[in-house]
């Protein structure tokens, strides 16, 4: 599959299943991942606080850390205190079971939270 110049290319992964056929055991049938990595990451808050107990505000913080915004970032595009990034982050710890940053971001993306349904 042509990508533009510049762009990275895809990832695929290709993981085989066994599924019944006619009530037999033994059918053919594989599952496709493709991954883009140009295509940028979108977090849904509503589930992230669903699934974490999150209020929404903290929600709103850690979905943004989740895409790659560094805490100062994440200050300056939710018009609040660094400080209160800070102390919204020390209790998405403490409600995820969590203890760094990259434990939480790593959590997000690779969970139920990061999937695009």
């Amino acid at each position: 599959m042509p990508r533009p110049a510049g762009q990275r290319p895809l990832t695929l992964l290709l993981a085989p299943l066994e599924v019944p056929v006619d009530g037999h055991d033994g059918g053919a049938a594989a599952l496709l991942f493709v991954g883009d990595p140009e295509r940028p990451a979108v977090f849904d808050q509503a589930r992230i606080a669903r699934l974490y107990g999150l209020s929404r505000a903290e929600s709103r913080v850690a979905a943004l850390l989740a895409s790659g915004y560094r805490l100062e970032q994440v200050a300056e595009a939710l018009d609040i205190a660094y400080e209160t990034v800070r102390k919204h982050l020390k209790q998405i710890f403490g409600k995820t079971g969590t203890y760094r940053q990259a434990e939480l971001v790593r959590m997000l993306v690779t969970g139920p939270a990061g999937l695009a349904i």
